[in-house]
């Protein structure tokens, strides 16, 4: 859904790849792209160096449906 104010990505997957917890590949890694345009990369051996965490907190969807109290972790 695109909503007034921000700017659709044109970067998105058609299609999200599975991969088997048994077999993550090297080069996996997660992006976070800011508002600025900037991008914070981490990989696999600094994301499971971080700490557990929980958070309880409302989910809402884009397509405008909500799950209230769930429970995050990890």
């Amino acid at each position: 859904m695109f909503q007034f104010g921000h700017e659709a990505m044109s970067n998105r997957l058609d299609e999200l790849p599975i991969i088997s917890s048994d077999s993550i590949p090297d080069w996996y890694h997660l992006e976070i792209w800011s508002g600025t345009g900037i991008a914070r990369v981490f990989y696999l051996e600094e994301l499971n160096a971080m700490a557990n965490t929980t958070v309880r907190t409302d989910f809402f969807c884009n397509d405008g449906w909500e799950v209230p109290d769930v429970l995050w972790s990890g």
